[in-house]
């Protein structure tokens, strides 16, 4: 078994003796060890240092300081002491401090279409032994192993620490000390928008296209379709869900598309466990603007989820604003290729399954999950109760969309004798409040309903 479980460790190593210690198979990839005896091993570019042996049951402290998931410890030892099934660990991830770092992580390393991961060298994983090379210069650095486990509401688990970092005309987020997602709001681009969403292990659950269109595999379809946005089809007659630089993509011309533009950042703030991100847009159209908009995002996380929850408040300071009856909108996300639905699930609240099941019906809460390389991941949406119209109808398709839309009763139902449309008089607002969870697990061991819940209750 702790065979095994060393090759599952060690994608580039070897397990032999007694101790089943996995081994190297090249300087340059790291592995940390399942050892029966409960001896701490880790891997460094220069060799191998071993740990005192330790009663079973026991986590050595320079393990526990070395490797937050303690899994460099031993799979008997971590199972003790835990509590955790032993299993494979997930993920490998790499902490660093550095804003250099941070570049060279999100730019080198991007999913495949099946969710395993490539660099910029043309490696396949994290542990190939040329991987590595791309993070030259890293001054401050480590290698953590992530236990399997369930991963319900993380009431009972510390919140980690996050931190925004503003670089032009995007915002950084980091939970942990870990990229999560980056915020761009550049005006040359017709609508704000977040790429890439992460686990908190890692994982890219949100497609590349088009921000990068070069991953390999990805389909290339619906270019307006952003990682996570917010846009509607219809909004005073003019499109701001799709994009006129993508016109010829769409049945309308250039002219009825609108645009979501950036007017100021008013507060970007960090925390011991959470962060807020707010901006002010403008939604301007051929004829000129004709609303302002403002999108609040709370960014928070746990070693198994991470979760942010967004409000947006439609103004209608420059006369009223309607909303039409479109399936064109309107909270989304596009899905990693991987997620997609086959391979990927997707279940609503009721239970209902598949886009036979979801799309066009209302429900509070939308599950896409699957695995995407070595993870078990799902991303949920969760529309709150207070919301107009709630629950939300959705627009959830198998090829990877998830949105939620309020407005497409019509579209829908297909009964011609409802109307969606919503009028925003003068001077007035309409706001919506959603969460995203990206959680570890499918979504019973995720307990997403119980995560629903815990959403639902907060006024």
């Amino acid at each position: 078994m702790h065979e095994a479980h060393c090759r599952g460790m060690c994608r580039t190593g070897t397990c032999s003796g007694a101790t089943s210690a996995c081994r190297e198979a090249s300087p340059c990839s790291r592995c940390s060890t399942c050892a029966p005896d409960f001896r701490c091993r880790r891997s460094t570019r220069s060799g191998t240092s071993s740990g005192r042996a330790t009663r079973p049951g026991a986590i050595p402290p320079s393990c526990r300081s070395t490797c937050r998931s303690a899994s460099a410890c031993g799979c008997s030892a971590i199972t003790r002491q835990s509590g955790l099934k032993c299993s494979t660990p997930q993920t490998i991830s790499i902490r660093a401090t550095t804003r250099a770092t941070w570049r060279a992580r999100t730019t080198a390393v991007l999913p495949t279409a099946s969710g395993e991961r490539i660099v910029g060298n043309g490696c396949s994983s994290f542990e190939e032994e040329n991987a590595m090379s791309i993070w030259e210069g890293i001054t401050t650095a480590s290698i953590s192993l992530s236990l399997a486990a369930a991963t319900g509401p993380s009431a009972s688990r510390p919140r980690e620490p996050v931190e925004l970092m503003r670089d032009g005309s995007h915002v950084d987020v980091l939970i942990g000390g870990h990229p999560f997602t980056s915020y761009y709001f550049d005006p040359a681009v017709a609508k704000p928008y977040f790429f890439p969403l992460r686990s908190a292990h890692g994982t890219v659950v949100t497609r590349g296209f088009p921000m990068t269109p070069a991953i390999p595999g990805e389909d290339h379809d619906e270019p307006h379709q952003r990682a996570m946005y917010f846009a509607h089809g219809d909004v005073n007659g003019f499109d701001f869900w799709g994009e006129a630089a993508f016109a010829r993509w769409s049945d309308h011309p250039a002219t009825t598309f609108g645009r979501t533009v950036f007017r100021a950042l008013d507060e970007v703030r960090g925390g011991s466990e959470g962060g807020r991100l707010r901006a002010t847009f403008d939604l301007v159209t051929p004829a000129g603007t004709i609303a302002r908009e403002t999108q609040t995002y709370d960014f928070s996380g746990d070693e198994q989820s991470r979760i942010i929850d967004a409000e947006f408040a439609i103004h209608a300071s420059q006369g009223p604003v309607t909303m039409g009856d479109t399936k064109e909108g309107t909270f989304a996300i596009r899905v990693v290729k991987a997620l997609d639905s086959p391979p990927g699930r997707m279940v609503n609240a009721s239970g209902a399954r598949g886009e036979k099941g979801i799309w066009g019906k209302r429900s509070e809460w939308v599950d896409y999950y699957g695995r995407v390389g070595d993870e078990e991941v799902g991303i949920a949406v969760f529309d709150h109760p207070h919301n107009p119209r709630a629950p939300t109808y959705w627009h959830a398709r198998a090829y990877g969309l998830l949105a939620a839309n309020p407005f497409g009763v019509r579209q829908f139902t297909g009964d011609r004798n409802q109307n969606g449309k919503y009028a925003i008089p003068a001077g007035e607002a309409l706001v919506f409040r959603y969460r995203v969870f990206i959680h570890h697990g499918d979504p019973l061991q995720a307990q997403v309903a119980e995560a629903y819940r815990q959403f639902a209750a907060q006024k």
